[in-house]
């Protein structure tokens, strides 16, 4: 600009001409080429000073297009920084506000069917309750296929969806993965598709462990992952951008986009943004290629918090910039018209105002939707946004807030505490994550707050203030203290009641040990006394056979010998009766399993107590089914003894009529009936027909005699060989 000053001044002040000092015409003596020679002179400076009077206004014009296509590019920059940004927070609170719900939802859900997953008994009207209740929860969230409970087995026991009674889930790996290793922490599988549906979904999980340890069921939430992918694409991110959600613990896909099915589950660990959130990252806005589509992108990342997701959105550079170079040809080809290209200038940055006034638009919206209050706080901690949601906290409308501080709501303690902190944290520049805070209502009533938040910086690093989220946690806070109460008064009653349990378990013990101690002494007793009586007695009957042998010509002697073998042999069947109740009792009973044909049994026990049955007049007959097996496997010996001990009962109870012995098969078993047509039961008498050292009733043991062991050691000998009888 100097330089063009001076060949101004040089130009509009003419010197005095050398020979007389004046400027005038040429006289007779002159040369006319020196005026011509000035002329060009004066005209050659002329175009020199025009010539770089324009390149000067080039240069100028090239500066300030320059700088401003330099100030677009990194408002551009800017702007999709700060839009993947609040695009990123906005999706992770979605996401983090669903996976907090399912998080206290199966807590609930855990706690509510414990007792059923640790119990064999299922109530039919209670579990009609317990899934009307999972279908209430799961109605309320559109992003949630519904609640499930399943067994140990992965039978399922409760849903929230009718059409699920007979799913199984045992083959699922993350079942196995809860059975192997059961944990009541809230837990993710991978991107699945789903049973019923066949639609992409991911499961939240949360073992029910019981007091032991061992794994008892599994309280299932299932998450649709086409709902996210239907709240992604009506994100504005242009059509080559993308909004992803990703594992923080190992970098697979969960669900993405546009959709790509074939990358399900695909991990990225040498991507920059999983780079970075394994360094401890928790946000950020980075530009790379993207893996899927080698996309070149501007990406922000956000961790979602205390869930292991991570959250990606992307605008293609290409895309949001396309603008800007579009700008920077036109204004480059437009350079000479200077006020074109300040309109357009103008009208550029008019239209980046508006991107930032409609991205800033879309973060009130979507921050109205969500059910925390989002805020923001200058350098000064005073409000400088407030979203519509504290009305419900703390009944303020948010204008009433602005630019007062969050400590004025607060009890003067809780202000000094809070306000503290928050001094630390702005030195550090660090984010504060649920930070717990007591604040007043307008009504006057005490509100508990769960509060996060992050530090706004410009571009140059400054710390311009914090913006984050609140959430009224007082009812939470009341009913966790409730539990913890109820709890306590719980372990109390447990405690007390195991110890009661406990005493009366060891009086029960040693009571056990004692009656064992003189069963197995009575057991002996009886025992010894069948061994030592059954052998004086048979030498008796030998004697008193050989007796009747040689009294024959003597009739009166051979009936007393008569009386004496009738007498022992009713006594020897007494003693081996109670000899064989004594070996069940002591557990040396055994019996065979050895080949034997069933109808040689019925004529062996038939032919036994024939001689009985005609005495007393009575028809003895054999009814056998044509299904009798010609042989089987057994103990034929034991099994004539119970059709011995059910035949002799009928000829002695039975005075007149018949008698039948019936046989069949039953499936794999033998099933004998006897039938006949004497004296009865009461159905009181019948209950008592198999407790040894019992008759019906006291007359028929004094009218009949017997010990009332037959029957008994008849129903012991069938259990031992796999029967009843009844």
């Amino acid at each position: 600009m100097r330089h063009a000053a001076a060949a101004f001044g040089q130009t509009s002040s003419p010197r005095p001409a050398a020979s007389g000092g004046q400027w005038g015409p040429p006289g007779p003596g002159r040369s006319r080429g020196a005026p011509a020679l000035a002329s060009r002179k004066i005209q050659k400076g002329l175009i020199s000073v025009y010539v770089g009077s324009f390149i000067v206004f080039i240069v100028l014009t090239g500066s300030l297009l320059g700088y401003f296509l330099i100030q677009a590019g990194q408002q551009t920059k800017r702007a999709v920084n700060a839009a993947c940004a609040n695009e990123a927070h906005i999706v992770a609170s979605k996401i983090e506000s669903t996976l907090r719900r399912i998080d206290a939802t199966t807590a609930l859900i855990a706690a509510t069917v414990r007792e059923d997953l640790t119990s064999d008994r299922r109530d039919p009207v209670r579990q009609t309750r317990i899934d009307g209740e999972l279908l209430a929860l799961a109605s309320n969230f559109p992003e949630l296929g519904g609640y499930r409970v399943f067994d140990a087995e992965g039978a399922l026991i409760f849903t929230s969806d009718t059409n699920s009674q007979r799913l199984n889930i045992a083959d699922r790996d993350f079942f196995l993965a809860s059975r192997e290793s059961p944990t009541s922490e809230l837990r993710f599988s991978a991107a699945l598709v789903g049973k019923l549906r066949g639609t992409p979904i991911l499961v939240a999980y949360r073992a029910l462990p019981g007091d032991a340890g061992d794994f008892r069921g599994l309280i299932v939430a299932t998450i649709n992952l086409d709902y996210f992918s239907k709240l992604f694409s009506e994100i504005e991110v242009g059509a080559q951008g993308m909004v992803s959600v990703r594992r923080s613990d190992d970098s697979r896909l969960v669900v993405r986009w546009p959709i790509v099915e074939s990358q399900a589950n695909d991990p990225a660990p040498e991507t920059l943004p999983y780079l970075r959130i394994q360094a401890g990252e928790r946000q950020g806005v980075i530009r790379y290629i993207g893996k899927t589509d080698d996309i070149d992108r501007i990406f922000a990342i956000r961790q979602i918090d205390n869930f292991p997701f991570y959250v990606l959105v992307g605008r293609a550079v290409a895309e949001q910039f396309r603008a800007w170079r579009m700008t920077a040809l036109i204004s480059t080809l437009l350079t000479l018209c200077g006020l074109l290209l300040i309109g357009f200038s103008l009208a550029r940055l008019g239209r980046g105002e508006t991107i930032l006034r409609q991205s800033e638009q879309r973060f009130r919206d979507l921050a109205f939707t969500l059910g925390d209050w989002i805020w923001e706080v200058d350098l000064e901690d005073r409000y400088t946004y407030v979203s519509e949601q504290v009305k419900a906290t703390l009944g303020y409308a948010p204008d009433v807030l602005l630019g007062r501080t969050p400590f004025e709501l607060m009890p003067a303690d809780e202000a000094a505490r809070v306000s503290g902190l928050f001094r630390q944290l702005k030195a550090r520049r660090a984010p504060l994550r649920d930070l717990e805070t007591r604040c007043l209502h307008q009504d006057g009533s005490e509100r508990i707050l769960l509060v996060s938040g992050v530090p706004i910086l410009s571009a140059t690093g400054e710390l311009l203030g914090y913006r984050g989220s609140g959430r009224d946690t007082t009812e939470q806070k009341r009913l966790a203290d409730e539990l913890s109460r109820y709890q306590h008064q719980l372990e109390d009653m447990v405690s007390h009641r195991t110890a009661e349990l406990e005493a009366a378990n060891l009086r029960l013990a040693e009571a056990t040990q004692i009656a064992q101690t003189a069963s197995h002494a009575k057991s002996l007793f009886l025992a010894n006394m069948s061994h030592e009586i059954r052998t004086p007695l048979n030498g008796v009957l030998g004697l008193a056979q050989i007796g009747y042998r040689e009294s024959a010509d003597a009739m009166k002697y051979r009936q007393y010998f008569a009386r004496i073998l009738d007498s022992g042999k009713l006594l020897l069947g007494i003693v081996n009766d109670i000899l064989d109740f004594s070996k069940i009792e002591a557990g040396k009973l055994v019996v065979e399993s050895m080949p034997f044909v069933p109808r040689r049994i019925l004529d062996s026990a038939l032919a036994v107590i024939a001689e009985r049955a005609a005495a007393k007049g009575l028809t003895l007959t054999a009814r056998v089914a044509a299904n009798l097996p010609d042989a089987c496997l057994g103990d034929a010996h034991r099994l004539t003894q119970i059709l011995l001990n059910f035949l002799s009962n009928a000829v002695k109870f039975t005075d007149r009529g018949t008698i039948v012995l019936d046989a069949s098969r039953d499936g794999e078993t033998l099933a004998f009936a006897v039938i006949d047509t004497g004296i009865g039961m009461t159905p009181e008498q019948v209950e008592r027909l198999f407790t040894p050292f019992e008759q019906a009733d006291s007359s028929t043991t004094r009218k009949y005699g017997g010990t009332g062991l037959g029957l008994s050691i008849s129903n012991r000998l069938a259990a031992l060989m796999g029967g009843s009888n009844c």
